[in-house]
């Protein structure tokens, strides 16, 4: 489900933002691929985070107006959900989206909340997985 012209999309989004903090999100199961995910951009010399719920690292303080603000840059979130639906994994990207972020998204279902949500979305092919569960 990725065509040449994604794959391209999600290259150019992190050669954009490449000197900026890149944050990987994801919940349950998925925080493996989000751990892996931030290995490998780290070895590929990329700043990037996961473990740390967007919003409570992107607030610092609270201006005189008493206005949330932050001194991250608008940058790159990368959303991992099976489902779509994960309630932590959507709060991230809303906030990110609030920040100006771009978001890229590897889900399994179109129809959900976090691909609605997302600049470029990546569906996983549900039928090529193999549940924990039916490994003997």
């Amino acid at each position: 489900n990725c065509t040449e012209e994604m794959a391209n999309h999600f290259c150019d989004l992190l050669k954009k933002h490449q000197n900026h903090k890149i944050f990987v999100v994801g919940a349950g199961f998925a925080e493996y691929v989000t751990s892996y995910m931030v290995q490998r951009l780290a070895v590929c010399g990329f700043m990037v985070f996961n473990h740390v719920h967007f919003y409570d690292y992107m607030i610092f303080r609270q201006s005189s107006t008493h206005q949330n603000t932050t001194n991250i840059e608008p940058s790159l979130i990368i959303a991992i959900s099976q489902s779509g639906e994960s309630e932590a994994v959507i709060n991230d990207v809303r906030e990110a989206k609030k920040q100006d972020f771009a978001v890229v998204s590897f889900t399994r279902r179109a129809d959900s909340t976090l691909a609605q949500m997302s600049d470029l979305t990546f569906l996983v092919d549900a039928s090529r997985q193999t549940l924990i569960s039916a490994v003997p």
